[in-house]
């Protein structure tokens, strides 16, 4: 060890008795806190790497420099404190915190749900969660419904839930919905639900679905917007169903057309059951059905008259097809002309009558028989049987029955059958026939003519057979001499003898008399009574099975009742939905899509959705936060990229913390406090201690230091000018001041060895070493009158180190430093 050494390493120990006065922080490699508070209790080691403040009491006790704290004063007072100070003992910042942190040591951010100074703030009562800025009291979220800084403010109109960012449902009335739930306000007519998704239930339309559908519609159905009946019950039409068919029409869509058989063509206009009767000869309550035997007139309510032969009369008017014997006339009510009598008055009175007079029913002579005859017909003569004339020798003509004439004139007393005249040499007239010719060919002979002898009919009338064409038609046959056959279409092949007509209806899906026509289009079954199934088309249904021939657009099915199979629609259930429909497939009968493929729009989804819209029938909008409001159309991720501020791909969440600027590629500037910036500009929310501007990149200004710059120098610095940060005045203090802020009074080295206390002068006994010490002594004084003048002079530039020494191997010997020997224990701000 060189002598240099030596002695630093002596002037260690020595030192502390002639600074005994004084307190002393050392820093060497040889000093040792155990060791020096042994012997020198005012003599204070400081490791040998320390680097901070120690300021000097006027009392002589040490006490940590602003802004530091603890033991050796190595801890700082967190630059969240007011004022950058805090308990030299305990780091509590004893004037606060700055906004946004907790006391008492100001090193966490407020609790969840406070800000401000203290975090004495609730945060507003709209963030969701009660959770806002610590600092700024803003909102971290709002609830779904809310937007704004306090989330005070309700959705826009059309807006809803979670940032106001979801449109109301398209079947809200005037896109309104609640800014909450988005629950539609109300509906348009025909919808309701939650989404005004829903058509009205069945027999209910208009607002609200309020409204029932008009008492006449059939099933009580109608159109859920407009009210309009989908179909009306027999008898009625229009679009309410209450107007009665028109007069002459009845049943189903008022299509049918009363009877002609109905008196006045008047029937009731559901049934068809004629009202005002029947034409004459026709039976209510249809009118089909003609009189029975023995009755005519309107609704058969008239008996024939009584003198009508067992043939009857006609059901129309009465009139009677023959008359009994005696009478004649339509209604058979005027007796034989004179000379006349029997059926039809078709007999003459007998010559032997006298005066040609005879009995109208009987033919007996009433008025007796001219001379040589008697008998009550005059028909006994006096000649044989056979013979007439003088002396009877003349034979009676061939044609008298049994021979027998009158025996004088030769006149036949009564004609074979089918023979008249005087001599019975006339056949019988056409349409008679028998004894004297008085008998009519029967009734069914077709043009009233018969053998004249027999009274057989030569042909029948339409509709009847048998030798005197008295019997009706074996069933199933008609026509003249019953040759045609019932046709096939006629219900068990029953129709009328007569006409050929099917008494007894059709088969099903034929109708007409004779049932020849196929039913109308839009009806089947028996008698063409049933209406098409509602699914056919306007081709109407299989006449006979009821099958539909086609679909009308969106039904399948043999009746068409099934709607389409997801995915089709149209005639029939052919057409497959468009491509661009969703799995939800398209309208059954126009094929529109319910709703489109995401990134699709228009009724069939063939067109991309419109610039800035996406999704699902294009109801979103591109997020606002998409650079020029361009996103893709189907999955809404932005084209070119997110507005500063945001991040892809949908750019719906903010830069995270410490990020700003297009795409967060910027880093927040490093002066911001936590390095907490806005996301979109970039600005400090707040500026670290010392700082301030938009980017807190401006030191404070002149005079200013401190958070916010909010603290002014204090007013002994010089020229009023401190460090931006801490606070400790940048240049010397007014002249009588010290310390970094300048607040103490400054005392000379001398002052403080004078006034330093004398309990802590030395009590040790060196008696027996008295002259080692006197010599120490003269080397001491020596070094310190030199090392004085230095200390004296550099006191006035580092009080607040004044009481430090600094003892370092390569010092020189005389104790003074060069200026690089020193280092500064407080780190000044260039």
């Amino acid at each position: 060890m060189n002598d240099r050494k030596l002695f630093n390493h002596w002037l260690i120990f020595l030192l502390p008795l002639f600074l005994s006065e004084v307190e002393v922080f050392v820093l060497h490699h040889l000093c040792r806190r155990s060791f020096m508070d042994s012997l020198f209790p005012h003599i204070h080691c400081l490791p040998y790497d320390y680097w901070g403040p120690l300021v000097q009491s006027t009392v002589g006790k040490a006490e940590c420099g602003r802004g530091t704290w603890g033991d050796w004063c190595l801890e700082t007072c967190n630059l969240r404190c007011l004022g950058s100070t805090c308990d030299k003992v305990s780091g509590q910042c004893d004037q606060g915190c700055e906004p946004g942190y907790a006391p008492p040591t100001c090193s966490k951010v407020c609790s969840r749900g406070y800000h401000g100074y203290g975090c004495s703030k609730k945060c507003p009562d709209g963030c969701a969660d009660g959770s806002c800025h610590h600092v700024t009291g803003v909102c971290v979220k709002c609830p779904p419904g809310y937007h704004g800084k306090l989330c005070d403010k309700v959705c826009s109109r059309g807006y809803h839930g979670n940032g106001c960012f979801k449109k109301c449902p398209d079947g809200c009335a005037d896109r309104k919905c609640h800014h909450v739930t988005g629950v539609c306000v109300k509906c348009p007519p025909g919808y309701h639900g939650k989404l005004c998704d829903k058509v009205c239930s069945r027999g209910y339309h208009g607002d609200g679905c309020s409204k029932r559908c008009p008492d006449g519609c059939a099933d009580g159905s109608c159109h859920h917007v407009t009210g309009v009946c989908f179909k009306c019950p027999p008898g009625y039409h229009g679009k309410l169903c209450d107007k009665e068919c028109d007069h002459g029409h009845w049943g189903l869509k008022c299509s049918s057309f009363c009877s002609r058989l109905c008196l006045n063509e008047s029937c009731n206009h559901v049934t068809g059951q004629c009202v005002e009767g029947c034409v004459p000869g026709y039976l209510l309550p249809n009118c089909v059905e003609a009189c029975a035997y023995g009755y005519y007139g309107n609704n058969c309510s008239q008996s024939c008259p009584p003198r009508c032969s067992e043939e009857g009369c006609q059901a129309k008017y009465g009139a009677c097809y023959n008359c009994i014997s005696g009478y004649q006339g339509d209604h058979c009510d005027t007796e034989c002309h004179y000379g006349h009598w029997g059926l039809n008055c078709s007999n003459s009175c007998s010559d032997l009558c006298l005066n040609g007079s005879c009995n109208h029913l009987t033919g007996q002579c009433d008025l007796g028989c001219v001379p040589g005859y008697q008998s009550p017909n005059c028909d006994e003569a006096e000649c044989s049987l056979g013979y007439y004339g003088n002396n009877c020798s003349k034979t009676c003509p061939s044609g008298c029955l049994d021979g027998g004439c009158h025996p004088v004139t030769g006149s036949c007393h009564t004609c074979t059958p089918g023979y008249l005249g005087d001599v019975c040499d006339t056949a019988c007239a056409d349409g008679y026939h028998g004894s004297n010719c008085s008998q009519a060919c029967p009734y069914g002979c077709s043009d009233g003519g018969c053998d004249h002898e027999t009274g057989y009919c030569s042909t029948c009338i339409t509709g009847y057979q048998g030798d005197t064409c008295d019997e009706e038609c074996d069933h199933g046959q008609w026509g003249t001499n019953c040759s045609n056959s019932c046709s096939a279409l006629c219900l068990n092949r029953s129709c009328d003898h007569v006409t050929g007509q099917c008494n007894s209806g059709c088969e099903p899906g034929y109708q007409s008399s004779n049932c020849s026509e196929a039913c109308a289009l839009g009806y089947h079954g028996n008698n063409c009574s049933l209406a098409c199934p509602d699914g056919c088309s306007s081709a109407g249904c299989h006449h006979v099975k009821g099958h539909c021939l086609s679909c009308s657009p969106g039904r399948q099915g043999d009746h068409c009742t099934e709607a389409c199979n997801l995915g089709y629609h149209g005639n029939n259930c052919s057409l497959a939905c468009p491509d661009g429909c969703s799995s939800a497939g398209c309208h059954p009968i126009t094929g529109h899509c319910l709703t489109c493929s995401p990134g699709r729009q228009g009724d069939h989804c063939t067109e991309e959705c419109d610039f800035g819209q996406w999704g699902q029938n294009c109801s979103k909008s591109c997020d606002m936060k998409c650079s020029n409001k361009s996103c893709d159309h189907v999955t809404g991720q932005c084209h070119n990229g997110c507005m500063a501020g945001y991040r892809s791909p949908n750019c719906t969440e903010e830069c995270p913390d410490g990020y700003y600027g297009n795409n967060c590629s910027s880093t927040c500037p490093v002066m911001c406090l936590d390095r907490d910036c806005d996301h979109v500009t970039g600005h400090c929310i707040t500026c670290v201690p010392g700082y301030q501007g938009d980017f807190c990149n401006l030191a404070c200004g002149h005079g200013l230091w401190g958070l916010n710059c909010f603290n002014s120098c204090h007013t002994l610095c010089v020229n009023k000018s401190c460090h931006h940060v801490t606070g400790q005045c940048d240049f010397v203090c007014e002249s009588g001041y010290q310390s970094s802020n300048c607040a103490q009074v400054q005392k000379s080295t001398k002052e403080l060895l004078k006034t330093g206390s004398t309990g802590s002068t030395l009590g040790i006994s060196l008696t027996a070493v008295t002259l080692a010490v006197a010599l120490l002594i003269a080397i001491v004084v020596f070094v310190y009158r030199r090392k004085r003048k230095t200390f004296q002079s550099d006191s006035s530039t580092t009080e607040p180190c004044s009481n430090v020494l600094f003892m370092d191997d390569d010092a020189d010997v005389s104790g003074e430093m060069t200026t690089s020997d020193r280092r500064p224990l407080i780190d000044q701000p260039n």
